[in-house]
């Protein structure tokens, strides 16, 4: 067996499935429920046992995929204003509008922040409550777990790409539908966004999960942290900068 076949059979599913959802063929959970088992896969490689899935998911990614502890700014305000805290709500509303010009649907690139960002932003500790709005742990809670246990995505999720939004693949936001009668009327009010994760750019970050795991495969079967990233947790195999101490 080639020391790639992690990437190599990666590699197959991110080109069969994006194509055949470019294509028409299947949905974009079908696509989902593939790809993210393959994380899942690699993730358990590394630390086999019971009920680790969602901690070993988000160190994967967090640890060889540093785009995935980008912070979701739309989301995390949405939550903190659902909590009450709206001091800390709106602060990520000034954040969000200084980005964002008025009517345009915003990119994550541009929206989003770093954890150290959004701490620093915020002037509050408040890292595993920050940390679940990881784009890591939204994959995994809204699409990877919605998917596999109710057959359809998260509330917090949008799997259909408009026609008109930017060609290259990333992290975009859409607003949820007018219809809705528990949403906002101002579709366009930051916490009334739903994020949408492009196939394209879930399969890099699964290519890079799946080349760290081939590269380690010798020294596989590790011993689970003391603490998780996701539960406060470090980065521990990542040479970012952006690593937790």
């Amino acid at each position: 067996m080639s020391e790639s076949w992690r990437l190599e059979l990666a590699e197959r599913k991110i080109s069969t499935f994006t194509e055949l959802h470019a294509d028409n063929k299947i949905t974009y959970g079908d696509a989902i429920l593939v790809l993210t088992a393959v994380i899942s896969a690699l993730a358990s490689q590394c630390w086999p046992g019971k009920s680790l899935d969602r901690c070993r998911f988000n160190q994967l990614l967090v640890d060889y995929a540093p785009e995935t502890r980008t912070i979701s700014v739309p989301l995390l305000m949405k939550h903190f204003e659902s909590n009450g805290k709206t001091d800390l709500a709106s602060t990520l509303k000034s954040h969000f509008d200084s980005c964002i010009p008025l009517g345009s649907i915003p990119r994550g690139d541009i929206v989003d922040l770093s954890e150290k960002d959004v701490e620093k932003l915020l002037g509050a500790p408040c890292r595993i409550e920050v940390r679940k709005h990881s784009y890591a742990n939204l994959l995994y809670e809204e699409l990877r777990c919605s998917y596999s246990h109710e057959f359809k995505p998260g509330d917090r999720v949008r799997v259909h790409r408009p026609s008109w939004l930017y060609l290259e693949p990333g992290v975009f936001y859409q607003p949820y539908s007018r219809r809705d009668s528990n949403i906002s009327e101002n579709p366009l009010e930051p916490s009334s966004y739903q994020i949408y994760f492009d196939l394209t750019w879930i399969g890099k970050v699964l290519k890079k999960c799946s080349i760290a795991v081939d590269k380690a495969a010798k020294r596989l079967r590790r011993k689970p942290p003391i603490k998780w990233w996701i539960t406060g947790g470090r980065c521990y195999y990542s040479r970012s900068t952006d690593d937790e101490e």
